[in-house]
């Protein structure tokens, strides 16, 4: 390989194991999770897979309440600050302050060049 094609993967190979410990963490939580879900718990002595204890939790109304409820708040804010900071974004890129200007217009992520 040659250098120039190494130091452009270099920032991803430095990365790589961080981030193969993070998806390994999160994926085992996510099966541990699911598999619990399904009824397989063997320290309870819990070996019988099946969707009851799902169909159990959607049945229950107060859940399914709070879910709802849940789901509107994460909307209702994630709209808001998207409005907010588009607003806040645009109003300082036409300010007449260049340097606030040249801030509001930096990329948040940036391609790495070596």
């Amino acid at each position: 390989m040659t250098g120039r094609r190494w130091r452009k993967l270099l920032p991803y190979a430095m990365a790589a194991p961080a981030l193969a410990l993070a998806a390994a963490v999160t994926l085992g939580a996510a099966v541990n999770t699911l598999l619990e879900g399904l009824g397989w718990l063997p320290e309870l002595g819990l070996r019988a897979l099946g969707f009851d204890h799902f169909r159990a939790l959607f049945e229950d109304a107060a859940f399914r309440r709070s879910l709802w409820w849940c789901l509107r708040i994460a909307a209702a804010s994630t709209l808001l600050s998207v409005a907010l900071g588009a607003a806040l974004a645009g109003r300082l890129a036409a300010s007449g302050w260049r340097w606030v200007a040249r801030l509001a217009r930096l990329p948040v992520i940036r391609s790495y060049r070596a």
